[in-house]
């Protein structure tokens, strides 16, 4: 009997992101080169306030979370009647922006 061809799996490890549609999203992202700013538990507790807080305020349903020292994740719907494509970023630059000059300035590091 012939040996039929690979098939890749229906699902790959890396699909496509498609930012057109309301949706759920698993989020990911981390400091930059890995870096553990927020090895303390006050400043992961901030972390984690600033996410629960940025996506109540942008209007996401959070379902699940992780934050940790140097990464963190989140499982989240988006709001009703709003694209991805232009909610998602805006709120993760929101969520960076503010706890990157807060760790910054904590650090004596405003221009890192």
């Amino acid at each position: 009997m012939p040996r039929r061809p690979y098939q890749p799996p229906s699902w790959p490890h890396a699909p496509t992101h498609l930012l057109d549609a309301s949706g759920v999203y698993f989020v990911t992202a981390a400091t930059h080169l890995k870096q553990h700013f927020f090895r303390d538990p006050a400043r992961l507790e901030v972390l984690q306030r600033g996410l629960l807080t940025v996506t109540h305020d942008f209007g996401w349903r959070l379902e699940a979370w992780a934050v940790f020292s140097n990464d963190y994740h989140f499982v989240a719907k988006t709001p009703l009647h709003e694209t991805d494509e232009e909610s998602l970023p805006r709120m993760i630059r929101a969520l960076h922006g503010a706890r990157a000059r807060w760790v910054n300035k904590l650090d004596g590091t405003p221009e890192r």
